[in-house]
């Protein structure tokens, strides 16, 4: 049971109700782009391309097998309400406080699971909120869906397919002609907004 403006909700039930209805197959199919490009990052072929979503574990999975990428993703990648909230009781917090994003220190509890530092880490979200937050924390942020950056954005970029115009150093981190401070790349990708490709996205430079 989580504690929400004095009302009492069960996360489950809540969770349930908003995405049990949802009829996925009349707003998603597979996406070649997405999956295309996804498949390009070379962060994917280092095994560092994460999930990071406040949805449950049932919406992640049923937007990301919709949209024909479920494989691309290990279940340990997939970070999602569930994971945040046994991360948030293992660091003593209050038993009814929801650990979600835009707080800061679900970001942080996010770095630490995938290994990846704040200084060094581009997160791109459809929302100024998220990435107000992330930027909080030193995090570099892109802002999906919008020609023009919000306040705590690097960048934006109006379709999450498209990010090679918003980042295109990502698909040169390992080559010879990168600076040697780049090092390896690594992402996390936010999955309940998928559906819109309007995609939230961090992606962590490791040196």
């Amino acid at each position: 049971m989580e504690q929400k403006a004095g009302y009492t909700i069960d996360a489950d039930d809540w969770h349930a109700d908003v995405h049990g209805r949802l009829r996925y197959a009349e707003h998603l199919s597979h996406d070649a782009e997405l999956r295309n490009m996804l498949v390009s990052l070379p962060q994917y072929h280092a095994g560092r391309l994460f999930i990071f979503t406040n949805a449950d574990d049932k919406h992640a999975d049923a937007c990301l097998t919709a949209l024909g990428i479920r494989d691309l993703f290990p279940k340990a990648h997939v970070l999602t309400f569930e994971t945040l909230q046994r991360c948030a009781v293992q660091r003593g917090l209050p038993p009814r406080q929801v650990l979600c994003k835009p707080q800061p220190e679900a970001f942080q509890v996010v770095l630490d699971l995938i290994g990846a530092r704040a200084q060094r880490t581009l997160f791109l979200d459809d929302s100024t909120r998220n990435v107000a937050g992330a930027a909080s924390i030193g995090i570099h942020a892109v802002l999906v869906g919008a020609s023009e950056p919000c306040p705590g954005a690097i960048a934006s970029v109006l379709d999450v397919r498209h990010l090679h115009a918003a980042v295109p150093r990502l698909w040169y981190a390992h080559a010879t002609e990168a600076p040697a401070e780049d090092g390896d790349v690594a992402a996390a990708l936010e999955a309940d907004e998928l559906e819109a490709h309007t995609t939230r996205e961090a992606i962590e430079v490791e040196s």
